[in-house]
């Protein structure tokens, strides 16, 4: 940056120096771009395991013959199992090793979230629901302690000043991969006359090779010239050199607990979480009872809304890093609350199942991303690992939504009767007015022009910001 020192002849600043030799065409160093497309393919995995009970949950009631209600619990306590090992585990992630070196805990819970998610596919091993369910809970325990690692790592290998951007485009590999995975279902359970189980075999063969990448392309040699790059651009990477060895500070999970920003991202991030979980439980079966498609039908056309739903993520997170944090996040909701009741029309027309799907995209993956860097913004040098797990933790209460809705399905009149489907979307409208006012009123702006200045009842000092 120019100072008045730089103006001096006799006194040439280091920041000059700097300014001469740094590439000035690049967004980033190419290794940083390499481990976000590695990472991505790792986390599109994630996604896939994560989210394959949405499109098969209605051959899953009927081979375990549940009501709604009992699917609707079925699905948020796999749901609830993803936030509750995240914050107990993420110290433990973090002693496995920070930046490059995140891959050894990361295959290491990839592998067991994988290789659970083989196993259910085993009609030998899953022909009962206790059986079933005590896989997945182990399973989803570990898809929420693999996103929390795999999220910290992807911002670690980016400047801070852009992991709005790197964050939203690597969480792209939720909405897309898990686009890309619903059409890989919808032709696996067309071919298979709706085995459910072989779905459940596919992904964690799929995943070996990208698995594989993340181990042989993260290296301390490569992390080592992202940060020399990105220092002499005059930028600060989260860690330095010697990733691996920025520990938090003691008592940092209680400071991050007091921390608004952080603390409070986390809630407004399992709010946000339950509006799209109950909407990926909603629309198949909105899908496959009132629309009367096939399950295959279904499981291809009932997630469209994860196109617009990555490219929100990386415009948003994108102006986020520019315009703030605080901005974004109030716009999302105000359009996430009219958009979610707009679903209701889905089934007016084939145009109108593309239209209002896509309509809801553009912000429905937008929230995550930016939640997670404005947690970033405000979390202790070295602690950005536990303010990551904070938000997968309420993500997993936020999973209480899908029991809600069943609870809504059944009291409307079951599975075929639409009244309980309405119900259902002003339940989640509600919940995005409940996040605006937790972000208007308790979180202060982290990043860009308004950082410090927006309106807030908690001070700046308790949210880590200082100007």
């Amino acid at each position: 940056m120019p100072n008045s020192e730089s103006t001096a002849p006799s006194a040439p600043s280091s920041s000059r120096t700097t300014k001469s030799t740094a590439p000035k065409k690049r967004f980033a160093h190419p290794s940083s771009w390499l481990m976000l497309a590695v990472l991505w393919l790792v986390y599109s995995m994630n996604a896939n395991t994560t989210n394959i009970i949405f499109p098969t949950s209605g051959l899953i009631a009927g081979d375990f013959k549940l009501s709604p209600t009992q699917l609707g619990l079925l699905i948020a306590v796999l749901m609830c199992a993803r936030g509750l090992v995240a914050p107990l585990l993420s110290t433990w992630a973090d002693r496995g090793g920070q930046g490059w070196a995140r891959k050894y805990r990361q295959v290491v819970v990839a592998a067991v979230y994988l290789g659970l998610c083989l196993l259910t596919g085993l009609n030998w091993l899953t022909g009962t629901l206790a059986v079933f369910l005590v896989l997945s809970v182990i399973r989803y325990c570990a898809n929420g302690l693999g996103e929390t690692i795999e999220v910290t790592a992807v911002s670690e290998w980016w400047p801070r000043n852009r992991r709005g951007f790197a964050q939203g485009a690597h969480h792209t590999g939720f909405p897309w991969g898990s686009f890309l995975g619903s059409q890989v279902i919808a032709l696996i359970l067309a071919a298979t006359n709706n085995n459910w189980r072989a779905t459940y075999l596919f992904f964690p063969l799929l995943a070996i090779p990208f698995l594989l990448l993340y181990w042989f392309t993260s290296t301390k040699t490569r992390y080592a010239k992202v940060v020399t790059y990105t220092k002499q651009r005059g930028e600060e990477m989260a860690l330095d050199e010697q990733a691996g060895h920025t520990k938090a500070q003691r008592g940092a999970f209680a400071r991050a607990l007091r921390n608004p920003n952080v603390h409070l991202a986390g809630v407004a991030s399992g709010v946000q979480i339950a509006m799209y979980w109950g909407v990926s439980t909603w629309i198949p079966l909105y899908l496959v009872n009132i629309s009367h498609y096939t399950a295959a039908a279904a499981a291809a056309a009932g997630f469209l809304f994860t196109l617009t739903g990555g490219l929100g993520q990386i415009v948003w997170g994108g102006i986020s890093d520019r315009f703030g944090r605080k901005r974004v996040m109030l716009f999302c909701c105000v359009w996430l609350a009219i958009a979610v009741e707009l679903l209701r029309f889905t089934t007016d027309s084939p145009f109108a199942l593309v239209f209002f799907q896509l309509i809801f995209g553009v912000c429905s993956n937008a929230v995550y991303p930016v939640l997670y860097a404005w947690g970033s913004d405000s979390s202790e040098r070295g602690a950005v690992g536990i303010s990551n797990s904070i938000q997968v933790f309420y993500q997993g209460l936020g999973a209480l939504m899908p029991l809600g809705i069943g609870a809504l399905i059944a009291a409307g009149g079951g599975y075929t009767s639409a009244s309980g489907y309405g119900s259902s979307l002003h339940l989640m409208a509600a919940a995005e007015v409940v996040c605006l006012v937790i972000v208007t009123l308790f979180m202060r702006e982290s990043t860009g022009p308004r950082r410090g200045k927006d309106f807030g009842l908690v001070p700046l000092e308790k949210c880590n910001i200082h100007i």
